[in-house]
């Protein structure tokens, strides 16, 4: 359970992200979002440890990202920051966004839930204060 600094903080963190424009605050939308939505700026992450994709955006509750790789929905990963902290997830939906000019690699965009439930205030704290 989250203390009150850390909600304080999380409160401040999505205050300035609204204002900053880095926080989605759509809820209720049609993808079904229940908290806001924060976005990185090409912030590498890992995917089972080995594979690297690009975080689109993340809220308590799941996380988008872009890959080369497609995934099938109800795939299960797990989501490493680092050495700071992994989180098991749940495939919902993957889109192809592009393709090069050959059809050779296309890029991915996938939509996911976090299988625990909601991720923690602190992690999602770590991760929207190492995007800045």
């Amino acid at each position: 359970m989250p203390d009150q600094d850390d909600r304080q903080k999380y409160s401040r963190l999505i205050e300035e992200g609204v204002s900053s424009g880095k926080i989605d605050v759509v809820a209720g939308s049609r993808e079904g979002r229940k908290h806001p939505r924060f976005k990185f700026d090409d912030t590498k992450l890992f995917i089972d440890i080995r594979l690297e994709v690009i975080a689109h955006d993340i809220s308590l509750s799941g996380f988008s990202f872009f890959s080369r790789r497609q995934f099938e929905a109800g795939q299960k990963f797990a989501l490493n920051v680092g050495n700071i902290f992994s989180i098991n997830a749940e495939v919902l939906a993957c889109e192809m966004q592009k393709t090069d000019e050959d059809f050779f690699e296309a890029q991915y965009r996938i939509h996911s839930q976090f299988i625990e439930g909601e991720m923690g205030i602190q992690q999602l704290i770590d991760l929207m204060e190492q995007d800045d």
